[in-house]
């Protein structure tokens, strides 16, 4: 009686973020035998696996010239690994004494994250903090490799400083014992400080 052929071997490769489907790759001796995957028909073996195979059961089973088969096996591929959604984040603009931040509201745990299509690295406790006025870019990645679509972030510009202010001085007189100071350069939209006092609206009349 012809010999069945033992139940074929086989080494799987699962789905990466990259490669979205498996292969299967037969171990054991494929000469003179033709496979079934899924119970469709039989054929050689290919040339170094079976490629593109869907998340899932699978069954593989060999046949002899003979006509005699194996036990059928019965293989899983993984599912492909998710990618992570596009964080989310809000944004403090520069100050004059303090540079931008960047911090991620969405989910952080288990992610890696690029800023400006740096290395990815773990999320900084208090978020990206000195961060310069302009346009970037953020991205996160799972611990399986699979990244997030890129989002992209300004941070605004930082406020300029007034420019010194311009004065004209009234000096005591023999009949008025105090001086007066009076701006000459714009005062809309500013306040004001007098030796080191609070700042205020510009008096009307001057100081």
């Amino acid at each position: 009686v012809p010999a069945a052929p033992g139940a074929p071997t086989f080494a799987v490769v699962d789905p990466t973020c990259a490669v979205a489907t498996g292969t299967i790759n037969v171990t054991s001796a494929t000469g003179g035998l033709v496979f079934s995957l899924d119970g469709g028909a039989f054929g050689a073996y290919p040339a170094g696996e079976y490629t593109g195979i869907a998340s899932g059961a699978h069954t593989l089973q060999a046949r002899t010239a003979a006509g005699c088969t194996s036990p059928v096996v019965n293989v899983t591929i993984a599912a492909a690994p998710a990618s992570p959604a596009a964080p989310t984040y809000t944004t403090v603009d520069p100050t004059c004494a303090t540079p931008g931040s960047i911090t991620i509201t969405s989910a952080t745990a288990g992610l890696e994250f690029s800023l400006d299509g740096g290395l990815y690295g773990t999320y900084p406790a208090g978020g990206y903090t000195g961060v310069g006025s302009g346009a970037h870019t953020l991205q996160a990645r799972t611990a399986a490799g699979c990244t997030s679509p890129v989002v992209n972030i300004t941070v605004a510009a930082v406020p300029a400083a007034p420019a010194a202010p311009t004065f004209a001085v009234v000096d005591p007189t023999c009949a008025v014992a105090t001086g007066s100071l009076t701006i000459t350069s714009a005062t809309a939209g500013l306040e004001f400080s007098l030796d080191g006092g609070a700042y205020a609206a510009y008096p009307a009349g001057g100081y």
